[in-house]
């Protein structure tokens, strides 16, 4: 039960560190993490959502991030499914 609970927190903890990978990635190439438009503009926070309010590289990254995550946690949990049957 225990290994269970460490491959779980290793799977999210990968995902985690892709996020932020990502996350410095844009931040280097300049890419203004946004969501809204005009005066409803404002930076992205840890609960939003809904990338289709994000404009051009911003929306880019951000769904390439979400991508990125799933790939990770559906990788990982997977592996992990597949070792305990």
């Amino acid at each position: 039960m225990m290994t269970m609970r460490r491959r779980s927190a290793g799977v999210v903890a990968a995902a985690m560190l892709v996020t932020l990978a990502i996350w410095a990635l844009a931040r280097m190439l300049d890419v203004e993490l946004t969501v809204g438009k005009g005066l409803d503009a404002r930076p992205v926070g840890a609960a939003d959502g809904p990338t289709w309010l994000a404009d051009g590289a911003a929306g880019v990254v951000l769904i390439g991030m979400h991508l990125a995550v799933g790939v990770v946690l559906i990788a990982g949990f997977g592996r992990q499914a597949a070792t305990t049957d």
